[in-house]
């Protein structure tokens, strides 16, 4: 059979044409629609089945691909292709009729070719999968998970970029040595070249780190002389070292944090980035060696400012709460006081009237007249209405003790918004954060909104700052009943509301504050997270609410913060944190580390 292109339709998408023949082809279990072409790929099947190569292209179709396909079954036919043009991926069936894919997978190799390649068979043993793994095959698809293609696509498409990239590289290299000696004298890092021995070059910036006068001091040192016995976390250097060597050379770069230790004995803090290089026809380890001395000077000094920052503004709100607190308590405190008052004076009222109880006892006991005791009964019973405090006594205990619950419940909230702040996140109930960040700041959005709660009730536990959270809310709570009072103050309209929503979506919390007010103006939406920025006047705002809300919860949290606004109907922000706290590499984020080496 020769090779075949796999033609689209593009008039009906559950359709292709096979041989002059519709065939329509159900849709997915799930409903989805195919999604638009975008990207185009070249694709080589080896496939002997053209209904199976059919649906590999409709899954490549909804992966967002546009691929151009070329059907090959046997060998002949597959060389031809290979000579015709270049490909981006092969896909190949585990066994065709005259042709398999171990012949397929051999046959790319002779070409010496770096082009994906991918089982897509309908049954491959776990034996034969291994095998073809083993022989260079990238991954392998069942067809009856097609889902798995395009993703797998895609990653197998960047890394063969990636190795691209450092062949060019290294043959870059190995051709401009000169070049190489030039850049490698003439950089401000420290730069040092490696082999099983130990060192056998550096730069002059290696020198001036270190503290050696010569290369041959320097390279008669072994590595592990350059650092103290131990790291800042226990592990024993010289062990460390020989672990992150080994990975780089597994790997082909290592980037981490380490101490190192200068010729006179100083300890300094670096960053050390490991590749490895081919030089000279031999695989050696390219290390370079960042001081990070005034780097941790300043963050320290950085991080102290924004503690700072972050408690003055803390204690700015609860300055500013404090008033309405102690309004909040001070209303049911009043009425529990009433009703203490009243059950007080009806507790004497109904003393007197047992005490004329008491007297009909005693006249019934002695067998005397009974016309006066039970008169005075009469009287004290009017007198003392009891009826009335027969009703009213248990609505006043009643009262009593919701006002009692609520001067509780503003008690625990206050508690559970003060409490200081842990230095590591902790599993956190975001439902009871922010109900008691609602409880202490009530004062500030009872008069010009209603506050709705739209919790998910599976939302699990949140990894994170418990009071510094509290904090984030309360800044967007505040600023929502301020905006919605921009818009009733005058009493002219209903008042406003402020909704807060929890929801999880995959491995994030979502928490959306809601709000009816103004909405943001459109030359305000670049800078609402600008410390010192603000459109309040002043007195009412210090600029620093938002920003520091994004610190907290992009710094400290690595999560999301943004905002949907629409004028004259409200803003709603958005803060999404990961449900699995991923802790920074030596402090940094990853994305971080990587980049700061380069520029």
């Amino acid at each position: 059979m020769s090779a075949k292109n796999i033609p689209s339709v593009v008039d009906n998408p559950n359709d292709e044409q096979l041989d002059g023949r519709a065939l329509r082809q159900p849709d997915d279990a799930d409903g989805q629609q195919e999604a638009p072409q975008s990207r185009p790929l070249r694709v080589l099947l080896v496939e002997d089945v053209e209904i199976d190569a059919v649906l590999v292209a409709r899954a490549l179709r909804k992966g967002g691909f546009q691929p151009e396909c070329q059907r090959v079954d046997t060998a002949e036919a597959m060389a031809a292709a290979l000579d015709q043009k270049s490909w981006d991926v092969i896909l190949s069936d585990c066994a065709l009729p005259a042709f398999s894919g171990q012949a397929a997978l051999q046959l790319l190799r002779e070409r010496g070719a770096d082009v994906p390649f991918l089982v897509v068979s309908g049954a491959i043993g776990e034996e034969v999968a291994v095998q073809m793994l083993k022989a260079g095959a990238h991954d392998y698809i069942m067809k009856d998970r097609l889902g798995r293609l395009a993703p797998a696509v895609e990653r197998e498409l960047r890394e063969a970029e990636v190795r691209r990239a450092r062949r060019s590289a290294e043959a870059a290299l190995r051709g401009s040595e000169a070049k190489f000696r030039t850049l490698f004298e003439a950089s401000r890092d420290a730069l040092m070249l490696l082999d099983e021995t130990g060192f056998f070059d550096c730069n002059q910036a290696t020198l001036d780190l270190f503290g050696f006068s010569t290369r041959d001091q320097f390279i008669a040192k072994h590595p592990a002389e350059l650092s103290p016995p131990t790291q800042p976390d226990g592990t024993d250097s010289r062990a460390a070292a020989g672990a992150r060597r080994a990975a780089a050379q597994a790997t082909g770069s290592q980037f981490f944090e380490w101490k190192h230790q200068r010729a006179d004995g100083t300890v300094f803090p670096a960053e050390v980035l490991l590749n490895r290089i081919e030089l000279n026809g031999r695989t050696v380890i390219h290390a370079v060696v960042r001081d990070l001395t005034e780097r941790k000077r300043a963050e320290a000094e950085r991080t102290q400012m924004e503690i700072q920052l972050r408690q003055a503004q803390k204690l700015e709100a609860i300055g500013q709460l404090a008033a309405g607190i102690a309004h909040e308590i001070n209303t049911p405190t009043q009425y529990i006081g009433d009703n203490t008052r009243f059950l007080e004076e009806s507790f004497g009222h109904l003393q007197r009237l047992v005490q004329a109880y008491e007297e009909v006892r005693e006249a019934i006991r002695a067998g005397t007249p009974l016309d006066e005791p039970l008169a005075r009964l009469e009287r004290e019973r009017e007198q003392i209405q009891l009826p009335y405090l027969l009703q009213e006594i248990p609505s006043a205990i009643r009262e009593s003790r919701e006002g009692l619950e609520r001067v509780t419940l503003i008690v625990r909230a206050m508690k559970d918004f003060s409490h200081p702040g842990t230095a590591r996140k902790t599993p956190t109930n975001l439902k009871r954060a922010i109900e008691s960040t609602l409880t202490v700041s009530r004062n500030e959005w009872k008069y010009v909104a209603d506050a709705v709660t739209e919790f998910d009730p599976e939302l699990p536990l949140v990894p994170c700052l418990p009071g510094e959270f509290n904090q984030v809310i309360l800044n967007l709570v505040v600023n929502a009943a301020h905006a919605i009072a921009d818009v009733v103050q005058d009493g002219s309209r209903r008042k406003g509301k402020i909704t807060v929503s929890t929801r999880q979506l995959s491995d994030w919390a979502e928490i959306r504050v809601q709000d009816t007010g103004t909405g943001i103006p459109k030359p305000a939406r670049d800078r609402v997270f600008e410390p010192f920025f603000t459109t309040k006047p002043v007195g009412k705002g210090t600029g620093q609410g938002l920003a520091i809300a994004r610190s907290v919860v992009v710094d400290k949290h690595g999560g999301t913060i943004s905002f949907e606004t629409e004028e004259g109907r409200g803003t709603t922000f958005i803060v999404r944190l990961p449900l699995k706290d991923q802790e920074p590499l030596n402090g940094k984020k990853t994305s971080e580390a990587s980049n700061s080496l380069c520029g």
